[in-house]
This record gives structure tokens, C-alpha cells and sequence, in this order.
């Protein structure tokens, strides 16, 4: 599987309004010293550059909708499955040149393999319906693309059924810092390397990846009647 992404901004404006003050029952203009400007100029512009909002994006089945704000450096963004089939956000950048139909024709033919073209920024793996989870990366700024790469019954993946949003990351940077990680994990070419254990509950989970490659991670329920050597040869096994 693969992934791909982009991010909306809004920005917010702020106006000056002139006030007019009644003195002995005379309305006099009261018109601003230019350091009272200078201070209403500031103000204004710290008001348009507040912090962003948080960013949610909500799936439905099949589209993408974005709210909030994103912004370069450490962003946490918020996932909620709307749909009734299971969905993930997957957040991709395409190299100059290359159009989102480029990159939906490699990913629609079955076998082939992810161009360098394709740069993969994290995301959230496919959830369930009615379900929301959250996730947090270093984002740059530029242009992003949203996909879903999950397939309905009929095998078609969400993306070529209109699953895909076109978003920008911009503004300040963000100020915000990366949660402290409860599970950590380490990709490589090709190995994961973590913990024998962890604790059951809520889990704040870090992926660092030391491969050449893009790598992602995905947590998947070993039913517990179920031994996990026969689980893996039947996830490798080639699909019928």
C-alpha cells in the first residue's frame, strides 16, 4: 500500500473600525495620533497571525473535509471516520511537473511500483466507522494531496472513487512540540524494531524512519485463538 496528501489554511482578517466620541452634545471626529496607529496596526497584525486552529479532517464515504488551519512545522491533526466503510488519511507530495492524475494512473495499475515522484508524509491507517484517531508530523510548507487508499468490497481503491483533497500548509511556523511517545518504533529497509511489549490502554506511538525508503506502520489485532507465526505466513501469503 501507499499514500499521499496536502493542507488547507484560513486566514484571518481583522479591520480597524474609527470611533466617534459626543462631547457637550457635539459629535467630534477623534482621529488617531500616529502612535495610537502604530498600536492599532500591530494588534491587527497579531490578530491575523494567530495560532491556527486545530486541524480536523473528516472522511465520508467518498470525500475528504477539511477544517482548520495547518501551518509549517509540528502539526497535529485530528481524523474522524464519517463513513460507513473503513477509511484513512494519507498525506503525499508530488515532485514539479507531476499532476495528481500522474500519480492516480501509477497507483491505480495493479503491481506497479511507488515512483520517486511521490513523496510520502505520514498519515492516519485505515480506522472504522464512527471512529477518529489523531496523528502528528513535521509538515512543510507547500502544497499537499489527501488520499485513501482503502478498497471498498468491489477491490476499488477510495482514492479512484473521488477520495482525494487538494491542500495547503502555510502561515507561521507552528510553535507546537511532538507528544511524548508511550511506543516507540523504528523502520528500517526492511525491519521494525520495538518493544516485546507494551502497556494495554491509550497509546501515543512515535515511527522514526531509519530506511532509505518511505515506511509506515499500522497496529493490526491478532485474534487471540490465533498464534502469530500462522498470522504472518497467511498475511504474506499472495492474495486470492
Amino acid at each position: 500500500m501507499t499514500r499521499l496528501t496536502r493542507i488547507a489554511a484560513i486566514v484571518a482578517l481583522g479591520a480597524i473600525t474609527l470611533g466617534f466620541a459626543a462631547c457637550g452634545g457635539k459629535k467630534e471626529e477623534t482621529k488617531a495620533t500616529p502612535a495610537a496607529a502604530a498600536k492599532a496596526a500591530t494588534a491587527t497584525a497579531a490578530a491575523t497571525q494567530a495560532a491556527p486552529k486545530p486541524l480536523t479532517v473528516t472522511g465520508t464515504d467518498y470525500a475528504f473535509a477539511v477544517e482548520g488551519q495547518a501551518a509549517p512545522g509540528i502539526q497535529t491533526i485530528t481524523f474522524k471516520n464519517a463513513g460507513k466503510e473503513d477509511h484513512e488519511l494519507q498525506l503525499v507530495t508530488l515532485e514539479q511537473g507531476k499532476t495528481l492524475a500522474d500519480a492516480q494512473k501509477v497507483l491505480a495499475t495493479p503491481g506497479a511500483a511507488i515512483p520517486d515522484w511521490v513523496k510520502f508524509s505520514g498519515g492516519a491507517w485505515a480506522i472504522p466507522a464512527g471512529a477518529q484517531s489523531t496523528m502528528t508530523a513535521k509538515l512543510n510548507a507547500g502544497a499537499y494531496i489527501l488520499l485513501c487508499f482503502v478498497q471498498s468490497p468491489d477491490k476499488a481503491p477510495h482514492f479512484a472513487k473521488g477520495m482525494v483533497g487538494a491542500l495547503e500548509v502555510k502561515g507561521a511556523e507552528s510553535k507546537d512540540t511532538a507528544p511524548t511517545a508511550t511506543l516507540a518504533i523504528e523502520a528500517s529497509d526492511y525491519a521494525f524494531k520495538l518493544p516485546a511489549e507494551a502497556a494495554a490502554g491509550k497509546a501515543t506511538i512515535s515511527l522514526k524512519n531509519n530506511g532509505k525508503e518511505s515506511h509506515f506502520a499500522g497496529l493490526i489485532r491478532v485474534p487471540d485463538s490465533v498464534a502469530y507465526e500462522a498470522f504472518t505466513k497467511a498475511l504474506l501469503a499472495p492474495a486470492p
